[in-house]
């Protein structure tokens, strides 16, 4: 890569802004709450505060060929993230942590995840 030619380490490299919409994904923005938005940007999902104008990723998983469709809970405090690839998975992450709850993956690789615009975490 070209940045390691020049002797800078990508771990030092974060996003700080995304610009765009991926249009091809299923439900592809969502309200979080009154000043957030979440929505596809490249190979991440961007939650916009839309007064503070700061941006907030949850990055696409690393073998990702990229995300199908977003979904978020009806209380608003999970975020389900379909991606295809060799094996399809829905990952589920808590919105307000960011952190990473769960991931169904398939045991097919040619199973496609899918799922309802609202779904229910018990």
């Amino acid at each position: 890569m070209l940045l390691y030619r020049i002797g800078i380490s990508c771990d030092l490299l974060s996003s700080r802004c995304v610009f765009g919409l991926k249009g091809d994904v299923n439900a592809n923005i969502h309200y979080v709450d009154e000043t957030n938005v979440l929505y596809p940007a490249g190979s991440n999902a961007v939650i916009f505060n839309i007064e503070t104008k700061l941006q907030k990723f949850i990055p696409g998983s690393e073998k990702s060929e990229g995300m199908t469709a977003i979904a978020v809970s009806g209380n608003k405090r999970f975020v389900a993230i379909a991606e295809r690839g060799d094996k399809a998975n829905c990952s589920i992450y808590d919105i307000h942590s960011l952190r990473k709850r769960k991931t169904i993956t398939s045991i097919e690789s040619e199973v496609r995840v899918r799922f309802e615009k609202k779904f229910i975490f018990l």
